[in-house]
């Protein structure tokens, strides 16, 4: 009768034991999902349009200008952010 108990209370400690692995195996799991998701938040570009680039590029610039009643003459070109985010 004894034996049987001590087998009960040994198997029971290695189904704790299985739960415990199993849930540090997700733990782990996770973890590295967060890390993917965060080295996709930084995969973000960004880029100067120049006025020369193209007309269209020009005629936003100059609306920028008049709306902000600014020249562009001591500021950067038109910046375009491109994030790839899902």
């Amino acid at each position: 009768m004894m034996s049987v108990m001590i087998m009960l209370m040994m198997m029971m400690m290695m189904m704790m034991m299985m739960m415990m692995m199993m849930m540090m195996m997700m733990m782990m799991m996770m973890s590295v999902m967060i890390m993917m998701m965060m080295m996709m938040m930084m995969m973000c570009f960004s880029a100067w349009l120049m006025d020369c680039v193209d007309p269209l590029i020009a005629r936003v610039s100059r609306r920028a200008e008049g709306l902000a009643n600014l020249t562009l003459d001591s500021a950067e070109e038109l910046q375009v952010f491109q994030s790839h985010l899902i």
